[in-house]
This record gives C-alpha cells, structure tokens and sequence, in this order.
C-alpha cells in the first residue's frame, strides 16, 4: 500500500512503490503524520503529510520502496554527490589545515595577505563583537605568534592535497551511500560505503532522516 492522504480527500494511492519511511510529528495539541516518498519525475524526496489528529482523515502510508527505485535514488545522489564533490569539498578539504600544517594568510588586515606561517593552534572561540562561536587559528612566523580566523587562511600548495582516482570516487560514493535512508543501506553492498573520509561528507542534506 502506497499514500492515501484521506486529509485532503484523496483516496486514490500515490507513490506507488516509492514510499521509503514514515513518522510522526507531536505537537502541543495535535499529532501529524508523514511520508517521505522518491519522486520519480522531480528525481528527489518529497514529503507527504497523510493525516492528522487536527482534521478528519483517516489517510494510511506503507513502506513500499522497490529495489528499482532505491538503485534510482542511488545513481541520483551519486550524480549530485559528483557535482558537489568536484565543484565545492575537494577544494574546501584541500585548503583545509590542522595544527603543524603550513598555511598562507589570504584574507585580513592585521597580517599582511601572503603572509607564510606555521599553525600552533586551533579551535573554537566566541566573537566578542557578534558573540557567535568561530573557528580560529595561531600561526607562527618570523618569531612571532598571532591569532586570527581560521577563514583568513588556506593550506600552501593546497592543490597537491586535492583527491583524485579511487579516494575522489569513494567520497562520491559515501555521498550516494549516506543519502539513501537508513533502514534500505542494506540492499547495497558494502563496498559502497568505507569509513575513512572526513565525517561531514557523510551527512547528506537530500534526504531528511
């Protein structure tokens, strides 16, 4: 059984085969029920409210998902996986530094932009002027230590850190992987999924878990 949202008086079954998870919102007063469902056409998840205790509905929603849709999701979350993956992390991973890295200031006025030095420390601190917690870093050069954004600078020669061949496929990969919803990974084996690769990449914003 697919979707019959009886909230809005459909009774004829939607999403047939691509139901993926359903759940429950409580409120203060009333509880809403929802299911999160592939759409076909659009090529993404969408989410179906199918009743609720605030209205008469009697609406019903039942896992349904096909392995055929699954492998669809898949191939689509590993095209949006690459985009993203090619255009926008291999390079903020790349410029990325942690203690002992040498980096280059790109950005600020306090220290001159092209300045070279050694990162001694770095970590989270709250902005006395907005009082929002930032990312900050000390670096080390010419004998002297300094304090700045951690935006301010970029790893020197980032571009020899940049991920090509089996690691740049793999991270499209846990992309594809992390954005099929928990309770279907098992249809896919496990060579799709290693946990090797920095962990804000697992988290895939496509699908609501």
């Amino acid at each position: 059984m697919p979707v019959i949202a009886g909230i809005y008086g459909q009774k004829e079954p939607r999403y047939v085969g691509c139901v993926l998870y359903t759940y429950e919102h409580n409120m203060a007063w009333d509880s809403y029920w929802y299911a999160v469902c592939w759409d076909r056409e659009k090529k993404e998840t969408v989410e179906v409210e199918y009743d609720t205790t605030a209205a008469a509905g009697g609406g019903t929603a039942i896992v349904d998902a096909t392995e055929e849709v699954l492998r669809e999701m898949y191939h689509t979350f590993r095209n949006e996986g690459r985009r993203y993956f090619d255009t926008v992390l291999n390079e903020k991973w790349a410029k990325d530094f942690e203690v002992g890295d040498t980096v280059v200031v790109i950005r600020g006025r306090k220290i001159p932009q092209g300045t070279v030095g050694v990162v001694f420390w770095k970590g989270k601190t709250r902005n006395q002027w907005n009082h929002q917690e930032e990312m900050r870093c000390g670096i080390e050069y010419d004998g002297h230590r300094v304090f700045l954004p951690a935006e301010y600078c970029e790893r020197q020669n980032w571009e020899a850190h940049l991920l090509h061949g089996k690691a740049r496929k793999q991270a499209i990969q846990n992309f594809a992987y992390n954005s099929i919803p928990v309770d279907h990974r098992h249809h896919f084996p496990h060579q799709y999924y290693r946990n090797h690769l920095r962990p804000e990449y697992y988290q895939a914003a496509s699908v609501r878990q």
